[in-house]
């Protein structure tokens, strides 16, 4: 990926596979944290982290799609993405939680009271 990026100079490949690979990735490290294999939604940890973090991730590659396909002249476009999320999306932040997450939130055990 790294090579074809460094010929074409096309970043877009990179950008999708920084975020798609990680969060898979980090699905594949959450199966660590699981402690009980029943599926039991927890529906708060998924709406208010798992969905947020995961649209932080992908907005980079989604606005960066969208301006590439819709700009006549590719030499003079700029792309409007704030410079925290692009600081955050470097390190690979979103992906991470959103991965383990949504592995949590879907396999956890949710707090019962008795």
């Amino acid at each position: 990926m790294k090579n074809h990026v460094s010929t074409t100079f096309y970043m877009l490949p990179m950008l999708w596979f920084n975020a798609i690979a990680t969060f898979i990735f980090e699905i594949y490290i959450s199966f660590l944290f699981i402690k009980f294999w029943s599926v039991r939604w927890n529906w708060s940890l998924i709406l208010c982290v798992t969905i947020p973090c995961f649209i932080v991730a992908c907005y980079s590659p989604v606005i960066d799609t969208i301006v590439q396909s819709t700009t006549s002249d590719l030499n003079s476009f700029s792309v409007p993405i704030p410079f925290w999320m692009m600081k955050i999306n470097s390190l690979r932040i979103p992906s991470i939680v959103a991965g383990i997450t949504l592995m949590v939130g879907m396999l956890g055990r949710e707090n019962e009271v008795s």
